[in-house]
């Protein structure tokens, strides 16, 4: 058979996908309002987490929670007093600072100081749990500088609680009607959630 005959192979490049929203890489990320912010939140979170953790045995990473609350703050204020618009950069700052003290949970405080209580009765000062956590907290940072480099810059591994996070603020800055949708909708849960255990702790009181 001649080449003539052969069927005619057309290559169509396709175009790349543009990121939407795009990345912007102009406005301010390390903010002291981020920081600040995250900090704020972390330390309200984090007794949250030991509350679920002492409930129910299981802790969260609460990086979408504190995106989607530091989103309806500052954006509310925004609107109002016409400040400086909540940057999805700096919202990625904020939720990082945040989810690191909410987990702080993990270091023990749920679990294995608990269960040495139970054992031996004796309980910890308020001093020791400060250097207790302050250390394992230390010696989390440094582990996970050799993790992160292994697992997700070389052997590029997905992962999850970063995947989730980033395609809800990405999805929060793409459409903004919809994330103070789920902001209203997180507000009113908490809301509706302490009112009922405020109900039931005094229904109790005869």
């Amino acid at each position: 058979m001649s080449a003539a005959s052969e069927p005619m192979e057309t290559r169509v490049e396709s175009e790349p996908e543009a990121e939407f929203p795009p990345p912007d890489l102009v406005a301010p990320q390390l903010t002291i309002r981020a920081v600040l912010t995250g900090m704020v939140l972390g330390g309200l979170l984090s007794f949250c987490n030991i509350y679920s953790g002492l409930k129910i045995g299981w802790s969260f990473n609460m990086s979408v929670t504190a995106a989607l609350l530091s989103f309806g703050f500052w954006q509310g204020l925004h609107a109002l007093f016409k400040t400086r618009s909540w940057g999805l950069l700096e919202n990625n700052i904020n939720q990082t600072a945040a989810s690191a003290a909410a987990s702080i949970a993990s270091a023990g405080l749920v679990a294995a100081i608990p269960a040495l209580t139970l054992i031996n009765g004796y309980a910890w000062t308020y001093g020791v749990l400060v250097i207790w956590t302050f250390a394992v907290s230390v010696l989390g940072v440094v582990v996970a500088i050799g993790l992160r480099r292994q697992f997700l810059l070389v052997d590029r591994l997905p992962f999850p609680f970063g995947i989730a996070t980033a395609s809800t603020v990405k999805e929060m800055y793409a459409k903004g009607r919809e994330a103070v949708a789920r902001v209203l909708a997180l507000i009113s849960a908490g809301v509706i959630a302490a009112a009922w255990k405020l109900i039931v702790h005094f229904a109790k009181i005869p």
